[in-house]
């Protein structure tokens, strides 16, 4: 079970960490980097599923920076889930929750913070006028388990200017989502803000309250929590349906004995369903409530598996996705060594980044391609065949000097991967699409240019965000031909299989079968 939380709550204190003192990759921006310790206290908000309050301390980092002159961001958090106070429907009755002595440990730290995204602010303070005021979206990624002290996991990300900072007026527009275009500064006014001497990373602590503006999505799964009450209530209703029978046997025990002429019962006998001469109706109900138990106890077990399952999944794909993303694998640094792994994170997406923003562009005087930054200027000078833009740090060109075949250069123009292969696309999620020439089916390689997902799809798209859509040529059948005006054209059905994959291969959805009608020129077509 998965509960949303907007953005509500009251901070109960913070840490203010220093920026640090590096030199920025563009001399127009600033670097901006503070480190929270927090404890939010906030409300869920009313669903079909529960409402109430939740108290949990997040300990994070927050970094933001320029490079090639876009920007940067990375936040990684540790969190403890303090206390919940739930209150939801189970069976037709309301029940609360909150934490009991007597739980063990393992039901509370199996709660599940499956994502989080916060609102950082900064502020920006001229002499003589009311500071200015933004906030920066900051998702912390794939977390850890309930009270690990470990960073969660996640790389660096490079958001569009005009999706980077947001307002304070729109932001606050309890109308729209956060993640509304329209909540965001232009591209410009957010360049304006970050290279002005003025601004900085503000500080959260008890002398200002950010309540409505921390927290702008939190996702947690509390399926633990209330199937272990869940537990506690079949336990006491186990209970009361055993005291039930006993009495029931008691009484016919007692009415037997003192019928004329009917031998007395062994007290505890337990009369035949349907065989009862007392109160048949009595047996019955004993055993449909018995039936009831066991079934509820089963369905209880059933829910709890599949949802630590699913959550156990998505936890996993976003790991993946994120991991596709950055030149660096899971950081196990705790929250105290934060800082040196906020430093390994920015290293590591600088190195697998550095082609960020770079243009592919045609010669004006020639029909050679080069590579230009943002601002316009040329980065790498034509002497390519063909050129795609630069993705996740490599540019794919055509070159003499790889022959026929699809090469990656880096942000120098260095050739650092030569493909076998004539067709191929740019990289993502750490992966790209190629075709093989003897089978012309595709299938993806990685960064060294290694086969990861094999060929087997007639058609294979880049990934975004994790997920690539793919189609495989089951059948084409020519149904019939006619010409018309001396022209042949056949018609037929052409059938595939289609679906979503991720960067493992593995099927997200589909594959699933769909059938077009085509028309096509016959092979011996003439006038």
């Amino acid at each position: 079970m998965s509960l949303r939380i907007t953005a509500t709550g009251a901070l109960a204190c913070a840490l203010l960490f220093a920026p640090a003192a590096h030199a920025a990759s563009d001399p127009d921006t600033k670097r901006f980097e503070r480190r929270y310790d927090l404890t939010l206290n906030y409300m869920l908000p009313r669903d079909k599923v529960a409402n109430g309050s939740v108290i949990v301390d997040v300990k994070m980092i927050a970094k933001l920076w320029t490079l090639m002159g876009e920007p940067v961001v990375y936040c990684s958090a540790s969190w403890t889930l303090r206390n919940v106070n739930l209150t939801f429907t189970r069976r037709g009755e309301s029940r609360v929750f909150l934490r009991q002595e007597g739980m063990p440990a393992s039901v509370w730290k199996d709660v599940d913070l499956i994502d989080a995204k916060f609102a950082i602010p900064l502020v920006r303070k001229r002499s003589g006028s009311s500071p200015e005021r933004a906030w920066l979206p900051c998702d912390i990624g794939a977390t850890n388990a309930n009270g690990d002290p470990r960073g969660s996991f996640t790389v660096p990300g490079s958001p569009n200017w005009s999706r980077l900072l947001l307002t304070p007026e729109r932001f606050q527009n309890v109308n729209r989502r956060w993640d509304d275009a329209a909540n965001y500064m232009t591209a410009a006014e957010a360049k304006a803000f970050l290279k002005s001497p003025d601004t900085s990373m503000e500080t959260i602590g008890r002398d200002r309250d950010f309540s409505t503006s921390v927290v702008l999505e939190m996702n947690f799964n509390f399926w633990s929590l209330i199937g272990w009450q869940d537990d506690q209530y079949a336990a006491q209703e186990e209970k009361r349906v055993a005291e039930r029978a006993a009495e029931r046997r008691r009484v016919r025990d007692m009415i037997a004995a003192k019928r004329p002429g009917k031998p007395p019962q062994t007290p505890g006998d337990v009369p035949k369903p349907g065989n009862d001469p007392l109160d048949p109706f009595d047996a019955m109900v004993e055993e449909i409530e018995t039936t009831t138990v066991n079934r509820d106890a089963e369905v209880r077990q059933s829910a709890t598996a599949r949802e630590s399952s699913q959550t156990a999944a998505r936890q996993e794909q976003r790991r993946r996705q994120l991991a596709a993303r950055g030149c660096l694998g899971n950081d196990t640094a705790t929250l105290d060594d934060l800082d040196a792994a906020a430093e390994r994170a920015e290293a590591g997406h600088a190195k697998c980044s550095s082609g960020a923003g770079l243009v592919a562009f045609r010669d004006s005087q020639g029909p050679l391609y080069g590579y230009k930054r943002p601002d316009g200027s040329v980065h790498i000078e034509p002497r390519f065949e063909e050129a795609k833009n630069f993705s996740e740090g490599l540019g794919l060109v055509k070159s003499t000097e790889c022959g026929k075949f699809a090469c990656y250069v880096n942000a120098e123009g260095a050739i650092v991967l030569r493909t076998e292969y004539e067709h191929a696309e740019p990289f993502s999620s750490g992966l790209a699409s190629v075709q093989n020439s003897s089978t012309y089916k595709y299938g993806y390689i990685d960064r060294e240019g290694r086969v990861v997902i094999p060929f087997q799809f007639t058609d294979a798209w880049p990934f975004v965000n994790g997920v690539a859509s793919v189609g495989t040529l089951l059948e084409q059948t020519p149904v019939e031909s006619i010409t018309v005006e001396n022209v042949c054209w056949e018609y037929g059905t052409t059938v595939y299989a289609q679906g979503e994959i991720s960067p493992t291969g593995a099927w997200i959805s589909g594959p699933t079968e769909r059938r077009d009608e085509y028309k096509q020129l016959c092979p011996t077509n003439s006038r």
